[in-house]
This record gives structure tokens, sequence and C-alpha cells, in this order.
């Protein structure tokens, strides 16, 4: 709260810097990130690695895709996103953009390795999610070193399910599909005329109040 505060403020004093230097439209980026979720039986915290490629204009359409994972052997967490959205510059360094994204996310919970009766059973549990967004960004450009974004969206999920796999079998069941809200804020700082440092949060939550999600991602873009 106090950061999105402190960005409104910037935003309200009005800056007279021209930018003169804009960013590369095309960016790759390997990033780190983590992830706190909660619900009522299905927590956890991770960590990793991923990468995103983007396609940003100063005006016009863009998109995003992105992949994450934690790389670890019986917890892994496997993340995609798509993301498109249509910048208008409203001010001189202010733009808004309407977004569209999905993610799909598949989570291991559970694994079992174990004998009976000379068989050797192996049992994997999944948590799959499939989830629609839409919602609006506002990036603003004080300077050619600086830039600073807030985005709302709104979301539902459209696909939850628990898939068990047992050797060669599988079986599964699918859940509510409940709608929230996702609330991101990040700053993209320039370190050479090719490369940008990018740090970003995100706070997520379902108006039923199923679950929640805090994360943050530390990206390193390079533009071309």
């Amino acid at each position: 709260m106090r950061n999105l505060l402190i960005l409104s403020a910037l935003a309200t004093t009005g800056f007279a810097t021209e930018v003169t230097q804009p960013m590369w439209p095309h960016t790759f980026s390997p990033k780190g990130f983590y992830r706190y979720h909660k619900e009522s039986n299905y927590t956890y915290k991770t960590g990793g690695v991923g990468f995103e490629y983007q396609s940003s204009p100063e005006m016009g359409f863009g998109f995003k895709v992105s992949s994450i994972t934690n790389f670890k052997k019986d917890n892994v967490l496997v993340e995609t996103e798509d993301n498109l959205f249509y910048k208008f510059i409203v001010h001189g360094n202010h733009t808004i953009y309407p977004i569209l994204a999905t993610t799909f996310s598949s989570h291991q919970v559970d694994h079992e390795n174990k004998s009976e009766e000379m068989v050797v059973l192996v049992r994997d549990v999944f948590i799959n999610k499939f989830t629609a967004f839409a919602g609006l960004g506002w990036e603003i450009v004080p300077d050619n070193c600086f830039r600073f974004r807030i985005e709302g969206l709104l979301f539902r999920d459209l696909h939850n399910a628990l898939m068990v796999q047992e050797n060669n079998k599988f079986w599964g069941r699918s859940y509510s599909n409940p709608s929230g809200y996702k609330a991101k804020i990040g700053v993209i700082a320039k370190i050479t005329d090719r490369f940008y440092a990018d740090l970003g949060g995100h706070y997520t939550q379902t108006f039923e109040k199923c679950y929640k999600e805090m994360g943050c991602e530390l990206a390193l873009r390079w533009g071309f």
C-alpha cells in the first residue's frame, strides 16, 4: 500500500521530463520468483526461475509470454502465462493499457513411492488450474532511466482439478471456479542501453475467500 501511495503521488505531480530514449520494442528476460499461496487445505511457499519474452511498443498492441518452474523433484510447480495488451498514450509520460491474460499452472502436492506385494506403487497428486484475466494497466515514465507500473485485474478460474496418477492409471476431480481480483506493481530501471532490471510484485485473492496469493519477480531484460 505504501508503494501504491508513493506512485500515485509521483503521478499527480506531473513530470515534465521528455523521454527521448524509449525501451527496445522486444525484450527477453531470465527471471527469478518467490510465491506464497494459501487456501483452506492447500498452502505452499516456493521459489524458482523462468523466462519471459515481451513485445511492447510505446503505443499499440503488445504481448508477453512467460514460463516459470521451481525445479523441485517431488513438489514441482510449472506455470505459463500469455498476456495481450494495447497501449494508449494519455499524456506525454502516462500510458494506459487494457489487458487480457491467461495462466495455466500445475503443482505436484504429493509423491509416494512404495512396494506392496512385490509391486512398486508410484503415486503422484497434482493440482491443475487454468485462469482468465481482464484488467487495466497504468505506466508512468518520469525519465529515461525508470518506469513505474500499476495493474488491476479481475479474474475467474476456468478449470480447477485434482489429478492423481498411480503408475499408468489417472483419475481426478474438478472443483469450483471462483472469481477474484489481482493487483500488481512494478518498476523498471535502466542498466545499460540494452539491459533493464524489472522488479514486480502481486497480490491475488478470490471474492469468496477461497484462496489468496502473494509473490514477487526479478527479471533482467535484454532489449533488441
